[in-house]
């Protein structure tokens, strides 16, 4: 295998299908499982596993270094809302928190972003792991939009960006 990346496994699919698609092209990796958040299975094709909480950032950050991880993949979901909850946060976790502008997704996934840089684990963006198991972008039909249906996919579009906007930095959340 060559180069060994980190994961961090939240819940759903993408994890699994991000280390398939990292094997696929010669990566090995080491999994920094979700606690509540990351399937069982996802263990079956990481060279090494460990489970975390939220709150215990210093020992996820920790178990990166201690096997070489410099580059990290986030990927799958992650509840913000019952990630700290229930437990007291690590030194780390809680300089994590004091760095975070508000505790939405798209904040907290920012800062996450800017905190790991500054500890020497640069984040992936996950689209080019995950892009064989997306569609291509544009219309997925041969026939044409009514003028209606392209007024309420406008609408709509409006919408979820107000629900998720992206993070601060702009361009395609991370």
């Amino acid at each position: 295998m060559g180069e060994r990346i980190g994961v961090i496994a939240g819940a759903g699919s993408f994890p699994l299908l991000a280390l398939l698609e990292a094997h696929r092209q010669g990566f090995s990796c080491v999994v920094a499982a979700l606690r509540g958040e990351a399937r069982r299975e996802i263990g079956a094709g990481a060279e090494a596993l460990d489970w975390f909480s939220g709150g215990e950032l210093g020992r996820l950050i920790a178990f990166f270094k201690e096997k070489g991880i410099r580059r990290v993949l986030m990927t799958g979901k992650i509840d913000p809302r019952g990630v700290f909850s229930g437990e007291i946060p690590d030194a780390s976790a809680r300089a994590f928190l004091a760095k975070t502008p508000d505790h939405t997704a798209s904040g907290l996934i920012g800062t996450l972003i800017e905190f790991l840089a500054g500890e020497g684990l640069s984040v992936m963006d996950p689209a080019a792991w995950l892009a064989p198991f997306f569609c291509a972008a544009g219309p997925l039909t041969a026939a044409a939009l009514t003028a209606g249906v392209q007024a309420d996919i406008e609408f709509g579009w409006a919408r979820a960006r107000r629900l998720a906007p992206a993070p601060a930095r702009g361009g395609a959340p991370h």
